[in-house]
């Protein structure tokens, strides 16, 4: 789901999307604007992750985080999350920081 500013994410409806002028309705999202836990910041919307998987990658980790409809996320960061596998976890994704893609 894809309007007026607006972008679903595994049932959390994100606002203050900047829209592509075709009507696009695919999205990326850069792996290190991905954040982890506590409270959002303002115009920060929240998902909940499952924590999957952990890959090193010298100086970043990749997190690889199952959300409730099944997509996977994959954040990057420089520091290893305090979680186990397998536990929920809350993630924060800046709406301004989704791109929407050209179909």
């Amino acid at each position: 789901y894809c309007k007026d500013g607006k972008v679903n994410i595994a049932g959390t409806t994100i606002t203050g999307v900047p829209m592509a002028k075709t009507g696009a309705c695919h999205i990326a999202i850069r792996a290190e604007d991905i954040l982890d836990g506590g409270l959002p910041k303002l115009n920060d919307s929240t998902l909940m992750g499952r924590l999957r998987e952990v890959t090193y990658r010298g100086t970043v980790l990749d997190h690889v985080f199952e959300l409730a409809d099944g997509q996977r996320l994959t954040a990057t960061m420089t520091r290893k999350l305090d979680r186990e596998i397998d536990t929920e976890v809350v993630l924060s994704i800046a709406s301004e920081r989704i791109l929407m893609l050209e179909d």
